[in-house]
C-alpha cells in the first residue's frame, strides 16, 4: 500500500468516525524503530456501531464486496 493510499484510508476511517488503532509495523516506526514491511495493520473496535461506520469508510476508500485477499475473514489484501 503506497504512502498516498495509507492516509487516504486513515483519512475516510476517521471521517467516518470509526474506532480504530495502527498496529504492526508502522505503529513501531512511529516510535522510532523502523523495520521493513509490505503491509499496514489496523484494529477496528468490534461493535455494531462501529462495523456499520467500517463498512462506510471501506466503501469510501473504494473497496467493494469480493475484493480479492489471501487472508481469513475481516482480513482483505489489495
Amino acid at each position: 500500500m503506497a504512502d498516498a493510499d495509507i492516509k487516504d484510508f486513515l483519512t475516510a476511517l476517521s471521517a467516518a468516525g470509526v474506532k480504530f488503532v495502527v498496529v504492526g509495523a508502522y505503529a513501531v516506526a512511529s516510535l522510532g524503530h523502523v523495520r521493513a514491511t509490505a503491509d499496514f495493520d489496523v484494529l477496528v473496535e468490534p461493535s455494531a456501531s462501529n462495523a456499520t461506520k467500517l463498512e462506510r469508510a471501506v466503501r469510501e476508500f473504494g473497496i467493494r464486496e469480493g475484493a480479492p485477499g489471501r487472508g481469513g475473514p475481516g482480513v482483505v489484501d489489495w
